[in-house]
């Protein structure tokens, strides 16, 4: 957890800047979006399937930073998760204490049954921890030196957008 706790920081910190980009991103390739295609009228099918083309590919920087945020939650989110699972681990193994302590004479049917019930409860546990293993995993595996570099040319590709969102403001401004 010594370790976990430090990295949701720098990862709270990243991702409040990551989402003022994705929203700079998203502001700049809209408003480009719209300086490009506002002096067409939009009358045919191709045009309306050009502009939408063009919309997305204006957008592609926004969505990659988006999944990037999402990532980033998942960060900030580990600690609570891992202590959760260790707690709820806890809990069992003083339940599964508890009735071995107790030591009292139950009749085979109750006893069979708790031991059912305590062994699917264990399998539940041990499936949660499973699935965050897993997740956690494969957003390890996710941060590599392409998707690093994906995220540049992204952030490359954002203020690209926002040059361009000027230029082409002060084009339809100036004529």
């Amino acid at each position: 957890m010594a370790l976990v706790q430090p990295l949701a920081q720098r990862a709270r910190w990243l991702l409040h800047s990551v989402r003022k980009v994705m929203w700079v991103s998203m502001a700049s390739g809209g408003w480009l979006w719209g300086l490009l295609v506002w002096p067409w009228i939009l009358e045919g099918l191709w045009q309306v399937g050009v502009g939408v083309v063009l919309l997305g590919a204006l957008l592609v920087p926004a969505g990659f930073l988006w999944l990037v945020q999402a990532g980033l939650r998942d960060v900030i989110q580990l600690p609570s998760r891992l202590r959760q699972t260790y707690d709820s681990g806890r809990e069992h193994a003083v339940a599964l204490y508890e009735t071995a302590r107790e030591g009292r004479v139950v009749p085979a049917r109750n006893r069979v049954w708790r031991l059912g019930r305590t062994i699917w409860d264990m399998r539940g546990l041990l499936l949660d921890g499973k699935e965050e293993l897993i997740r956690y995993g494969l957003m390890v595996r996710f941060v590599n030196p392409i998707s690093l570099l994906l995220l540049l040319a992204a952030l490359a590709a954002t203020g690209v957008l926002v040059v361009g969102a000027a230029f082409g403001t002060l084009v339809v401004l100036i004529f």
